[in-house]
């Protein structure tokens, strides 16, 4: 009896919170009646922006996670130094490829030559001197003859025919086009192969458009790709194909042919590069990534440099295209030397294969075996975790690369391809989830373009500065030596976004006083417009 009042007290105290909770909960439902609908969206954007800093947390706490992994294997040394230079080699097959298409391309001094011309066996310079009409520009010199009787002219001798050009067209003297040329080289090109001049001029842009566009839709898939089969695998598959599809574009037979052979090229070149950059910074503790990514385009410098000296050496296109293709072949070595990422292993849930190359690169680093318990619970937790942001995320896990049955191989293969495909558009949707997102997403984007156009437009602009394209492609790569070196201390010590924004100004101003040089002083120092080219 005595503890009635307590408990009458208790249960009364205990309705009293709950009214005021219920009041406070109504106020707070008539607040958010009276918001307009831009507060409401400014609080969900601060909601989802709250979601992406605690996924940030999660990254950093996944990449302690990582470090602590290499920590347990000892996996710090030679055996992770060699892997590295192992995939940055990439590099220095990749501007190869991807640089050569003026070299291959040359465009030499060209005009019109009739065939009874040619098989009357007159000179080029006879011929130049009787078909090309006077006061037109070098690029219609090329393009446009007289439209005379050359048949009666090849009867005559050349001075008869010079001397009575009357009586090789009735009528008014007219210009017209040829189909015929003579190409003033003493070597062979893909444009005085195929004729790529005047009117099928656009054709040879083509053959460098091609491979940017086919590149546009290898990024679409390649981080699919990657994730499915792995960094290892995929860069020994694509090595194969990228000297296979190079090295097969100098024996094509027609243009069509040679087109879609160097837009595989760039495909397989383009997966290749991105799944040995991935597996560097895998193979890297998250400390050492921003060094590492740097410096892995290095060797791209130094193949930059190495193109226009191997293209003097071999002026011929096709040996020279066979010449670009031949050390490509050192990458079927990845077969052996290459490792794949323990990480990646880890999240495929094949834990023993991951356990051996961590085990590996102690033995090659010089460290004792790590202790196996520690290493799998590590290893576990990681796929563990892996599993969980599947789930929540309403994917399913397919391992691809433990199936030994090749009919449930390829269709785990299409499963994981087809939810690669469904996770991109909710990553692209995500991008764009909040206003803010958006802005920086549209940013980025814009970076690229601008970065793209004007490095490959620069790259390529030695034909109208009239300057010499070996020289001009040897002093672009020796150029950019420096930037990858010194990119790294500037963004340690300012920062991503103000080394970005000081780097794009710099590369604002120079080009903005390469056009007015251009304008204002076309006749100038040509070394003047060349180093505001470049810099």
């Amino acid at each position: 009896m005595a503890l009635a009042p307590l408990l009458d007290g208790g249960q009364g105290a205990k309705k009293e919170e709950e009214e005021k909770a219920k009041e406070q909960g109504e106020r707070e439902g008539v607040k958010e009646d009276d918001m307009d609908e831009e507060e409401k969206e400014a609080i969900r954007g601060n909601e989802k922006e709250e979601r992406l800093r605690e996924e940030e947390d999660k990254d950093e706490d996944e990449e302690e996670e990582e470090e602590d992994l290499l920590e347990i294997a000892g996996a710090r040394g030679k055996w992770t130094s060699r892997a590295i230079l192992l995939c940055a080699a990439v590099t220095f097959v990749v501007p190869l490829q991807a640089m050569s298409y003026q070299v291959l391309g040359g465009t030499p001094q060209h005009w019109c030559q009739p065939a009874a011309l040619a098989a009357a066996d007159w000179t080029p310079q006879q011929v130049y001197a009787l078909v090309v009409p006077e006061n037109l520009t070098e690029g219609d010199k090329g393009c446009l003859m007289y439209d005379y009787n050359y048949t009666l002219a090849a009867s005559l001798d050349f001075e008869e025919a010079m001397a009575n050009t009357t009586r090789l067209h009735t009528g008014a003297r007219t210009i017209t086009t040829c189909t015929s040329r003579y190409f003033n080289a003493s070597h062979s090109t893909t444009v005085t192969e195929w004729d790529l001049v005047c009117e099928r001029r656009a054709l040879y842009s083509t053959t460098f458009s091609v491979s940017h566009i086919l590149r546009v839709f290898s990024c679409l898939m390649q981080g699919l790709v990657i994730d499915a089969f792995g960094r290892s695998r995929c860069a020994l598959v694509c090595a194969a194909l990228f000297v296979s599809c190079s090295m097969a574009a100098s024996f094509a037979a027609s243009l069509q042919v040679y087109l879609a052979l160097r837009g595989l090229v760039a495909v397989f070149e383009h997966f290749l590069y991105v799944a040995c950059f991935v597996l560097t910074l895998e193979l890297c503790t998250p400390k050492q990534r921003s060094l590492a990514g740097n410096l892995f385009a290095v060797p791209y410098a130094l193949g930059y440099m190495f193109l226009p000296g191997l293209a003097l050496l071999v002026k011929d296109w096709r040996n020279l295209q066979l010449a670009l293709s031949l050390p490509g072949l050192a990458l079927i070595s990845y077969y052996w030397l290459l490792p794949e990422s323990p990480r990646w292993l880890a999240t495929q849930g094949r834990l023993k294969e991951a356990q051996k190359v961590l085990c590996k690169a102690a033995l090659v680093n010089g460290n004792p075996a790590p202790p196996r318990t520690r290493l799998m619970t590590a290893l576990a937790a990681i796929h563990a975790k892996t599993k969980e942001e599947a789930r929540s995320s309403g994917r399913q896990e397919s391992d691809v690369g433990s199936s030994k049955d090749c009919i449930n191989l390829t269709i785990k293969m299409v499963q994981k391809l087809w939810l690669g495909c469904c996770e991109v558009g909710r990553s692209v949707r995500a991008l764009v989830s909040t206003a803010r997102l958006a802005i920086v997403t549209a940013i980025v984007f814009y970076i690229w373009f601008t970065a793209s156009s004007t490095y490959y437009g620069i790259s390529l602009y030695s034909v109208n500065l009239s300057t010499n394209q070996y020289l001009y492609l040897f002093l672009g790569g020796l150029l950019e030596l420096p930037a990858y070196v010194l990119l790294w201390p500037l963004v340690s010590r300012f920062g991503r976004k103000k080394t970005n924004a000081g780097l794009y100004l710099t590369c604002g101003l120079s080009l903005t006083s390469l056009l007015l040089l251009q304008g204002l002083a076309p006749q100038g120092p040509v070394w003047v417009l060349v180093a505001f080219s470049l810099f």
